[in-house]
């Protein structure tokens, strides 16, 4: 999808991509790279490679441990509650997140509901861990590799600052 004349629509789940050109189907691809355009991706439930183009991507991972990459421009790294724990509570898997910068925001207004203070930055030994509140529990969502510096963190889809 990376040679797309316009930006990209694709959903893993349904295993559809959509552009102005027409849409496709396909399957069992592990690693899926979009176009140079402002893309929409949404994973499945599997884990995932997406590596995004150079547009100002919107990228929600839907479960299982993806490897992201939003490329240059604004991208935002979206994430659902259901996407982090299933219906049983269970862990639904750790993104790592291999480029973010400024810029891109991390948006977990679904799981926060607007109240970032359950929100964690944790340091690892490759970057930033975050970390939230959900159901009582702290749970790993992604990992910001080569990030060290929190002021560059945005969270939310109001783009509120967590420091």
């Amino acid at each position: 999808f990376f040679r797309a004349k316009s930006s990209v629509e694709l959903n893993t789940s349904k295993k559809t991509a959509t552009t102005d050109d027409g849409s496709a189907t396909f399957s069992s691809i592990e690693v899926y790279e979009t176009s140079n355009h402002n893309d929409t991706i949404r994973g499945s439930d599997r884990a995932e490679t997406f590596l995004a183009g150079d547009g100002d991507d919107i990228i929600r991972s839907a479960g299982g441990a993806d490897t992201l990459e939003g490329g240059a421009g604004d991208d935002v790294f979206q994430y659902r509650r259901r996407d982090v724990i299933d219906s049983d509570g269970d862990h639904r898997g750790v993104d790592v997140i291999t480029d973010y910068g400024v810029g891109d925001v991390i948006d977990l207004s679904d799981i926060t509901r607007g109240d970032n203070s359950g929100v964690s930055l944790v340091q690892t030994e490759t970057g930033l861990m975050i970390t939230a509140d959900i159901n009582g529990t702290q749970t790993a969502i992604a990992e910001l590799v080569g990030v060290s510096d929190v002021s560059v963190v945005v969270f939310g889809s109001d783009s509120e600052m967590l420091a």
